[in-house]
């Protein structure tokens, strides 16, 4: 009897460990967005606490773009080599905006018409691997907030340069710290 008991504490002593080396030190998402009639796509939303907190963010395609995709075969990224990559970018809003941007009922247009807090282009490899990960800070210097998150290629920045139907789903993974480490939301 007293080996069971044993045996069952230590047991229960190991699984209780492994799940405390599981932990993880970051809020984690991942997952496939598709640009057709709808140019942008919610994430999700993170509340962030007094302090500066980090989100990093990468994309791919769920497949390499092949030269013949692109409207112009011949099209260069602006300094005369061809095109290796296409822009997806994510924008951030406030709470306190969110509101106005479900009131105009379109993600695009809440973007051009500035009632996000950043915009930044994430270069995306057109061959199907990962883009470099791009980390950004948020600051909260009076109150908590909730960010919420958004992909998108409003400018058609990458759909614009490929023909009708070609552009594939862009995978996503999306990281959320606090300032103080944790991934509590």
């Amino acid at each position: 009897m007293s080996r069971k008991i044993t045996f069952l504490t230590v047991s229960l002593v190991c699984l209780c460990l492994f799940g405390l080396f599981l932990q993880t030190e970051a809020k984690y998402k991942k997952g496939n967005i598709k640009f057709d009639k709808q140019k942008a796509t919610f994430i999700d939303k993170f509340a962030y606490m007094v302090g500066t907190g980090t989100y990093k963010i990468r994309y791919k395609f769920d497949r390499a773009i092949d030269p013949t995709d692109l409207r112009d075969r011949n099209q260069n990224d602006g300094s005369g080599n061809k095109r290796k990559n296409l822009n997806v970018q994510i924008a951030t809003f406030l709470d306190e905006h969110w509101e106005d941007v479900e009131a105009i009922g379109d993600y695009c247009k809440a973007v051009d018409e500035g009632l996000h807090k950043q915009n930044n282009n994430i270069s995306v490899p057109m061959d199907g691997t990962w883009s470099e990960y791009f980390e950004e800070s948020l600051n909260q210097y009076v109150r908590s907030h909730v960010w919420l998150f958004l992909a998108h290629d409003c400018e058609a920045a990458s759909g614009g340069l490929l023909r009708a139907g070609r552009l594939p789903k862009v995978k996503y993974e999306i990281f959320w710290t606090n300032s103080d480490g944790s991934q509590f939301s």
